[in-house]
């Protein structure tokens, strides 16, 4: 496994149409990742996106870490409440994401 799975795990798209959305890490395959918004893509039908296109969000607070995911409405609210979080800067969101390499693992990116 490529990064600890103790909570949730979120995702940025850093490449495609989607450059920029943010996304749960639902399940990890060999090249790719599932990862669902709860909006449009639901938990019944996720986005599969190989792992190169994506940054990995190691560092969620607890006050977000700790909210249920078992609905398309509670992920909406976790997400949410992420974009949102006051008092953080654009150059903290950089620290807190890691860019995967060519095999999956992850890239500790210099800031």
């Amino acid at each position: 496994m490529a990064y600890d799975r103790s909570g949730p795990v979120l995702a940025r798209s850093v490449a495609g149409h989607d450059r920029g959305r943010l996304y749960l890490v639902l399940e990890e395959e060999e090249r790719s990742l599932l990862l669902t918004d709860g909006r449009l893509r639901p938990l019944s039908y996720p986005k599969r996106k190989n792992r190169i296109h994506v940054r990995i969000i190691r560092r969620i607070p607890e006050a977000i870490a700790g909210m249920k995911t078992e609905r398309d409405e509670q992920i909406r609210a976790m997400l949410r409440a992420y974009e949102n979080r006051s008092g953080r800067s654009e150059e903290e969101d950089v620290r807190s994401e890691q860019k995967t390499g060519p095999d999956g693992s992850l890239v500790d990116q210099e800031v």
